[in-house]
């Protein structure tokens, strides 16, 4: 019976073990299914956060474009404004060549704004007035050219003095800087939710890591590298927006911001601050002899001297072409601002080795001091603008101060 019974157990051995076996089976089966599943599920969701986070950084992109639009197309204006005054005070042609080359980025720079913001989406009814107003500007600026030709200087002083041209130019700044603050407050919402869609893509990222644990480092250093280009995207895009590409000096939106803060220490320390315009006697006969690479590399080598004729608190722009601003903002007396402003006018004549050709430009400045001439960043350098007309009319490579301008 012993036997028997050992007999009956192995047997009852065999018959189970091809059960428990396909048991196993079925069991490793059905987990590595759902592991699959699993892991195509995290992987479609990982695409997917990518997606979203590309579209997020696009739409930042996109924002940090118009901004810059919208400044380069304001720009644009006040070249055609300057141009078309230059002409009406002097009657003289070249002046109307930077006014037309200002139409023509004029043109572009709408073009751009557009297409962006068909793109995009936002801002477009803003843009549908704003063209309006400046189509209105630059009809107002051609008509002034064309009394200026036809009927001579007093006809067009006489239009220009009328204030229609100064009144549809500050409708046009105050449009675009209501369209610049509503993009800016948009790109800090995209900007968080490009966070966000990153964070998203971190935390996808680490449970498919769990899932796979085989291609755990490849996908850290896939999310790294991506969220290292998203980043140094972001801050080269910043950097472009507040800076002058060709010289890197900083541009006119971000010296008007830092100017006005100087302007508020300026007042409540009641020190005295300086605003230099500058404007490169010669340039464009550089540009026309030794061509354009030659002229680029003058304008950097200009914007270099300048950096170094300053204080460690003095700060430089470039405004466009070959303009310049230089703002003091921690002055004792009148006279250093002077002091400067000659500095500069014998530092940026010396000759410019440009290659082995030698380029030779000479500079006028306009000078304007606060609070005597005015107690904002605009006021000082529209002031300042006039004082440069003012040196350029008098001979040029020279600075004139304000306050003198339309002295008797």
């Amino acid at each position: 019976m012993p036997e028997a019974g050992a007999a009956d157990a192995s047997m009852l051995s065999e018959q189970l073990r091809p059960a428990k076996f396909v048991s196993r089976r079925n069991v490793v089966a059905g987990a590595f299914a759902l592991l699959l599943l699993a892991t195509l599920a995290v992987s479609w969701q990982w695409w997917r956060q990518i997606d979203s986070a590309r579209e997020s950084m696009n739409r930042v992109q996109r924002g940090y474009a118009v901004v810059a639009a919208l400044e380069r197309l304001q720009g644009d204006i006040i070249d055609v404004e300057t141009g078309a005054r230059g002409y009406v005070i002097t009657g003289r042609n070249d002046f109307l060549e930077p006014y037309h080359a200002a139409l023509h980025d004029l043109s572009g720079d709408s073009a751009l704004l557009r297409s962006l913001m068909l793109a995009d989406g936002s801002l477009a009814d803003q843009l549908a007035a704003l063209l309006p107003l400046v189509d209105d500007k630059l009809k107002i600026s051609s008509r002034q050219i064309d009394i200026r030709r036809m009927q001579g200087f007093a006809a067009a002083a006489a239009a220009v003095s009328s204030g229609e041209g100064k009144q549809k130019m500050d409708q046009i700044r105050a449009q675009v800087e209501h369209m610049i603050q509503d993009e800016e407050r948009l790109l800090n919402e995209r900007r968080a939710d490009q966070e966000r869609a990153a964070q998203r893509v971190l935390w996808v990222v680490l449970a498919l890591a769990a899932l796979m644990m085989v291609v755990l480092t490849t996908l850290a250093y896939t999310l790294h590298r991506a969220l290292r280009y998203y980043d140094l995207s972001s801050r080269r895009l910043r950097e472009l927006a507040n800076h002058d590409a060709l010289t890197g000096l900083p541009n006119r939106r971000f010296f008007e911001h830092a100017f006005n803060a100087a302007l508020d220490l300026a007042q409540r320390k009641k020190r005295l601050a300086a605003l230099l315009f500058l404007d490169l006697d010669g340039f464009k006969a550089v540009n026309d002899t030794l061509g354009h690479d030659a002229g680029d590399k003058l304008l950097r080598m200009a914007g270099k001297r300048l950096r170094e004729c300053l204080r460690a608190s003095d700060f430089v722009a470039r405004l466009g072409g070959d303009e310049f601003v230089v703002a003091l903002p921690d002055l004792q007396d009148e006279s250093e601002a002077k002091r400067v402003a000659q500095k500069i006018i014998d530092t940026l004549a010396q000759d410019y080795d440009l290659d082995g050709k030698t380029g030779h430009v000479t500079v006028s400045v306009g000078i304007t001091i606060f609070p005597r001439d005015g107690d904002s960043s605009e006021q000082l350098l529209q002031h300042a603008d006039d004082a440069l007309y003012a040196a350029k009319t008098a001979g040029k490579n020279r600075f004139v101060m304000h306050e003198f301008v339309f002295a008797a």
